[in-house]
């Protein structure tokens, strides 16, 4: 940040580093195997398991509507 030099890594390769945690966790509490659509980054066909890639935002933190 100081140098204004490119990090290490992208922005998008820390974005899909850390969904592939969170996938695996979700699969885990779920304990049953998953199909991720990473376009639409969401579950095929699995609304128990969609609920769980979000969760509610504590206040002052969150997401601007769009």
């Amino acid at each position: 940040m100081v140098s204004r030099k490119l990090p290490n890594a992208d922005v998008e390769i820390g974005h899909r580093s850390i969904s592939t945690c969170h996938l695996i966790g979700i699969t885990r509490d779920l304990n049953r195997r998953l199909k991720w659509d990473p376009e639409k980054e969401q579950f095929i066909d699995d609304d128990e398991a969609n609920k769980l890639v979000n969760r509610p935002r504590r206040k002052g933190f969150e997401f601007p509507e769009f």
